[in-house]
Formats: structure tokens, sequence, C-alpha cells
């Protein structure tokens, strides 16, 4: 038995397709003809394209391989219990998802208007995991067909989720007064984070300062204003500005008020140099012009060559014009970073040095807040620029497996190294038993969810 290589033959390009598989970790081949296509795999393509290519299809299933069609609509769904609880119809070897889990990718991930923000589509707050639970039933389809599949743990080592500390500097009293406080917090509880300055609107910039944060292992980026989220030109020259200040160059950007237009803004972004963005909410209530809109994901994602990390904890969301924070609001913080951490996910926390704005309290719900860091499991606290690089690493690797009666064989496309296990792998599964093997290059587990085993291997 070996793991199957997926195979799709879908002529539109998009993000879609790579975000889902990305979200999966697994690796998948685009094919530009179905005659081409390999025995005992699993095949992908849109539905009209089954019956133009017929007899190639036949001789495929006729060889032991299973299909996954593609519907070109995604106007049949009803709501949202309906879009990730009925996936798949069953056709022999032949398996017909009900919607076009690539375009619902497509649109969430932009988070566009339409289709999914209006009725049963409207964002939940403070946690809305339609993407997720969408990319978990698309597993489970993939796992009706092959049912074993090895998927890419999602960080290094042994770490099971992530998360990044933000702050978004807007005014002098955040800069003289907010940061000192909020910094001093952090160094106590050794902690480091990114802080996100303006362009030198509202406030002078000294660079001895921003030297001081970068030595204490802090990261500096772009707050950026007015028309940069869609002009190249004020973009560059707002990120100038700060890098002129630092001495070093500015990785990633944060619109003012997360103002965007769709693509638009990742393309400015990425023409200007940018590695990174936080504009995109995964459920946001508050900020102006949003109406309930969010990409209800919590994983790094690519978008018109810039990695997305949503913003999933947005302290506006919870202390609003003159309310202040309370137990209810702490309540809140915790159950999503709870709820985070327990789907492997990546939390991207934002406050603001702005004590003043909430009568006192906004520094006491940060600590608080960072008090219950330790207590998730594994949790990874990083800066972006070092989870942007993982993250990098993590979608280019490429890697084959073979399963037999010796055991496992794990053989990384790009050179990383090859693995061999001699386990029995049946008795494993059904002993339900989580089986780890460790060298020094690599973690390697088995874990057993619901009704699928699911293989995973961690970068040490």
């Amino acid at each position: 038995m070996s793991n199957k290589l997926i195979q799709i033959y879908f002529p539109e390009e998009g993000d879609g397709i790579d975000l889902i598989f990305s979200y999966l970790g697994l690796s998948y081949k685009r094919i530009g003809k179905i005659n081409s296509l390999k025995k005992s795999n699993i095949f992908i393509c849109q539905e009209d394209k089954f019956k133009e290519n017929a007899p190639h299809i036949k001789r495929f299933i006729e060889s032991g391989g299973n299909i996954l069609l593609i519907p070109r609509s995604i106007k049949k769904i009803k709501n949202r219990d309906y879009l990730h609880k009925n996936i798949l119809i069953k056709r022999n070897r032949v398996y017909l998802l009900r919607y076009n889990i690539f375009e619902i990718f497509e649109i969430l991930s932009k988070d566009e208007k339409g289709l999914f923000n209006s009725g049963k589509f409207k964002r939940r707050f403070p946690i809305d995991s339609l993407l997720y639970d969408i990319a978990i039933s698309f597993q489970g389809a993939l796992f009706k067909l092959d049912k074993i599949q090895f998927f890419k743990w999602f960080w290094p080592r042994d770490l099971e989720s992530a998360i990044i500390l933000s702050h978004d500097v807007d005014t002098a009293n955040e800069l003289n007064d907010g940061i000192p406080k909020f910094r001093k917090l952090e160094k106590r509880m050794r902690y480091n984070s990114v802080w996100f300055f303006r362009p030198g609107d509202r406030y002078e910039i000294y660079p001895s300062m921003l030297k001081q944060m970068i030595k204490e292992g802090c990261e500096i980026g772009l707050h950026a204003i007015n028309d940069a989220y869609k002009n190249k030109k004020i973009l560059t020259a707002q990120k100038h500005f700060i890098e002129n200040k630092m001495g070093e160059k500015i990785k990633g950007v944060r619109n003012h008020c997360l103002v965007r237009e769709v693509l638009t803004t990742q393309r400015v972004e990425k023409d200007s140099g940018f590695l990174y963005e936080s504009n995109i909410p995964d459920t946001d209530n508050c900020v102006p012009n949003y109406e309930n809109r969010g990409c209800t994901f919590f994983y790094p994602y690519n978008l018109n060559g810039v990695t997305i990390f949503p913003l999933t904890l947005h302290d506006w969301c919870f202390v609003s014009g003159n309310k202040f924070p309370d137990k209810k609001s702490m309540k809140m913080y915790l159950q999503k970073l709870k709820y985070i951490n327990s789907k492997n996910g990546l939390m991207t926390s934002l406050f603001h040095a702005a004590d003043y704005m909430s009568g006192g309290k906004r520094l006491w719900m940060y600590e608080k807040f960072l008090n219950k860091i330790p207590k998730m499991k594994n949790m990874w606290v990083d800066l972006p620029s070092n989870i942007y690089l993982w993250n990098k690493r993590r979608n280019s690797i490429k890697f084959n497996v073979n399963i037999n009666e010796e055991g496992i064989k794990i053989e990384f496309i790009n050179g990383v190294c090859t693995l061999a296990m001699p386990v029995s792998l049946d008795n494993q599964i059904k002993r339900n038993i989580s089986f780890s093997y460790r060298n020094k290059n690599l973690l390697f587990k088995i874990k057993k969810i619901d009704r699928y085993v699911l293989f995973c291997f961690k970068k040490c």
C-alpha cells in the first residue's frame, strides 16, 4: 500500500487550490493532459471535464484510481451547516463534491462581499470556524478515497499552535507613555512583540527608541495610512520613512483601520517589498465598513504573493468606544485563545498601547492575557518574520511515502532526508496507539482523528 498521489486537472488559476492544500499540508500535482493520469491515484477535476474525457477516465478507474469531481458553481449552497456537513455523493469510484470548495476558499480568504456576507453566512463573533470546517470536511473526503494520507505538521518541533503579539502605535501618548509600560510588562514575562508605527504624521519617531526595541528582540512594522493600501508610491514612501529611522528593512505592514481593496492591496504590498501583512480579521464586529466580514480562518496563507496572518484578536472588538474591559471581555479573549490552540492554529493579537482610552484597564487586560499563554499546550510565541520563514519552508517541503509490511519509508523530494521505520502499521492502527519515531532531523507521529488515521511529521 502506498500514499496516493493527488493529481488535479483544474484549468482556472487561483489561490483557492493552493490555500486549502497548504493548510492540509498535502502535496499535489497539476496536470495539463488527462491522458497523463497515473494509475491508482486520486484525480480531481471539474465535473464538465468528466464527460469530455470519458475514455481516459474510464481506464483510470479500472486501474484502481479514484475520481473527485468539482462542480463549477457554488450557488446550490443552502446554508453554512449544509456547506460542511454534506460534502460527498458517492458513485462507485467517483465522488462528487456538492459545491466548488476551491472557489469558496477563494472568496472567503479574500474576504469578499457577496454570497457569504448575508443571511445565514454572516460572520459569527468571537469565533467563526466556517473555512476551517470546510477544510476538515474536504480532508475527510480525501480520506474516504484513500484511507491513509500524510500531511505536513503545522508548526516546527513538537509545537501545537502559535501566537503573534502585535501593537499599533496611533498617538503620541502611546509612543511616549504606552510603549514603556507595555514593554516593561513584556520584558518581565519574557515576551517580544511586533510594533507597527505610523509614518510620522501624529508623532515624532526617535531612531534610538526603534533601535533599542530591536535590540531587545522586538520587530518593527509599518502602520500604513491614507491611500497607501492602494498606491505603491505612497506605501513605498511610508516604508522608507520608517526604515530610515530604524536603519533596517521592514518586513510587515498593517493598515490603519484595516482598510484594503481585495487583491489590489496585496499586490501593492508585494511590489513595495513586504513579506507579510495582518489586515484581514478572521471575524470582526466593530471595525467601520466591515459589515461582519472576515476570512473565518486562523492559519497563515498566501494571497497575491504576500503571507496573510489573519487578525484573530483585535482589542477594539472587545473594548469599543467607551466600553471598558471587564470580566466578560476577558472571558471572550481566553475562550478564543483556547479554541485556536485546540485547532493548532495561529492567533494574532492586537493590543493598542493606549491605556488612557480604557480607563486604565487595557494594560491590566493584556497582563491577564499574557498570563494565560503558558497554560496553552505547546504554544509557539514568536515574531511574525520567524513564523513567515517557517510557513514558507513548510510549504516548500515535498515528499513521497511508501508503506508495506516491513514499515514506512518517507523520501523527501527536495533532499531533506530519507526516513524508514520498521513498524507494523496495521497493528498500530488497530490498537489505536499514537506512535512516535524520532531521529536527529524529525519527529514522526501517527495520530488518529475520528475515523481516519493521520500521519504527520514535525521538523525539529
